[in-house]
């Protein structure tokens, strides 16, 4: 089978699964139009009365507006530029604080205007995007960057007040695109120092 489709095969059958189990325990189910593309939490994610999202490379805009349509949510999203960055969460992290990070350079708006009225926006420099920055983890109070060699962290622990910083080293392999630490030993597993902030 071509890749394309025997990926898409799988999401079928990943899909009916799922779908079976949620309207067998009670859920409501709906399915996004099969014209349009969307890929899950990388490309939007809800906050408060808002879907935040973006489209332009996996997803279609068509899909966010159906979906902050069916949850009553206000869309505010953005259409992304590079390839590079596919997805929302490979260039734009909203932190704890009320801050978020973001690579300027990955959307079509650099200055993420649209984001402006919910977010403190702080970009990040190529160097840092590169190393996925944005894709950092946040935990409750704790967010976990991928490499403790990444500029915005400094600016960060000032314009946040972080009350305790430490450095940690976590298994972690690459998984489409993003860090996924505490996972067993794969072959392509590696050692990857990160950094932890704590607010706490």
């Amino acid at each position: 089978l071509h890749y394309p489709l025997r990926r898409q095969r799988q999401m079928c059958i990943r899909d009916r699964l799922y779908s079976n189990w949620f309207s067998e325990n009670g859920y409501s189910v709906g399915r996004i139009p099969s014209e349009y593309k969307f890929e899950g939490r990388g490309d939007a994610f809800v906050h408060g009365k808002y879907l935040v999202g973006s489209y332009g490379i996996r997803s279609d805009k068509e899909a966010l507006l159906f979906i902050a349509e069916q949850f009553e949510l206000e869309p505010m999203i953005v259409e992304l530029a590079e390839e590079k960055f596919y997805h929302l969460d490979t260039c734009f992290q909203n932190l704890p604080s009320g801050d978020a990070i973001f690579y300027p350079d990955a959307f079509i708006d650099k200055s993420l205007s649209t984001f402006e009225s919910l977010f403190n926006l702080i970009p990040v420099t190529e160097n840092d995007a590169n190393k996925l920055a944005c894709n950092a983890v946040v935990v409750n109070d704790t967010i976990i960057f991928p490499s403790e060699d990444i500029e915005v962290i400094k600016l960060l622990a000032k314009e946040i007040n972080l009350i305790n910083s430490s450095i940690s080293f976590m298994l972690c392999i690459v998984y489409n695109g993003h860090l996924k630490p505490g996972m067993p030993r794969p072959p392509v597993a590696f050692e990857i120092s990160s950094v932890v902030l704590d607010l706490s």
